[in-house]
């Protein structure tokens, strides 16, 4: 598979943030992340993690969000926070991803068929999380 350069910025889940992800591999490259403050008045970037488990071209990513800091890359705001990216099968419309089976107006943020994927690339998130489709469809 030949490698593509993505770079994601504001869209992606309500943050001035931007992600660059290699479309070939299972991680983010680099981010840009202000919520990774040291403790002593410096910070240490952090990488998105990006997992793709699904990799037909009908797919797209969920965000997965928690309120558990320690375990997440960065804050959208109200005390949540992004831990990561899982691409799955569904589509965008707009900027909003929804998973096989969800349209406008449905809720994805409990489909337990997601959730027990992203507790396999997050465990120590299990039963803390929940998942968005707010991820800048327009990129993909």
């Amino acid at each position: 598979m030949k490698s593509v350069l993505v770079l994601l910025c504001a869209p992606l889940l309500l943050l001035n943030a931007c992600v660059v992800l290699d479309t070939a591999s299972d991680t983010a490259v680099s981010s840009m992340d202000q919520n990774t403050h040291t403790g002593n008045g410096g910070t240490v970037p952090k990488s998105l993690p990006v997992f793709k488990p699904y990799t037909g071209a009908d797919g797209g990513y969920v965000g997965v969000y928690t309120r558990d800091r320690e375990q997440a890359v960065y804050g959208v705001g109200d005390g949540i926070f992004v831990a990561g990216l899982v691409r799955v099968q569904g589509r965008y419309i707009g900027s909003i991803f929804y998973p096989t089976g969800y349209g406008p107006g449905d809720d994805i943020t409990h489909d337990a068929a997601i959730l027990r994927l992203c507790d396999e690339y997050f465990p120590k998130l299990k039963g803390k999380d929940w998942i968005g489709g707010d991820t800048g469809g327009d990129y993909y």
